[in-house]
């Protein structure tokens, strides 16, 4: 049974670790400008910050975006590891701070909560992709 962890460098880059075989699989697992097909619009993006879901092999990854213009915003792209594939993406206004998964059994619906540097707090549907709070 093969045992990996998933760890943010300081270069900002996601480092994926088979503990069992004492290995470095991916040392920049996830190129956020590779995530992308418009190449049109000049962003540069850093992760800033990583949840593993309940769900196996799916991460949430906070990306600051800075825009060509200078703005910076925040990027949440829910992640599958095993398949290298996007789920969903949800756009923020302020760089991410802080990303937690809830299953709420009372709602019978998955959800992530965000928080921003401006102060915004979000509660997400995973399933529509939309802001239930704000």
């Amino acid at each position: 049974n093969e045992k990996e962890i998933t760890c943010l460098s300081k270069q900002h880059n996601l480092i994926l670790f088979n503990i069992n075989s004492e290995k470095l699989i991916h040392s920049d697992l996830i190129n956020p400008n590779c995530l992308y097909e418009d190449t049109k619009n000049e962003k540069n993006y850093k992760i800033s910050i990583f949840e593993q879901s309940p769900v196996i092999d799916v991460i949430a990854i906070g990306y600051d975006v800075k825009l060509s213009d200078n703005n910076e915003k925040g990027e949440i792209i829910c992640f599958n590891l095993k398949y290298f594939k996007s789920l969903k993406t949800f756009k923020c206004q302020s760089k991410i701070t802080s990303l937690s998964f809830s299953d709420c059994e009372s709602l019978k619906i998955p959800l992530l909560i965000s928080s921003e540097l401006n102060g915004n707090a979000n509660i997400w549907n995973l399933e529509s992709g939309f802001v239930i709070y704000s």
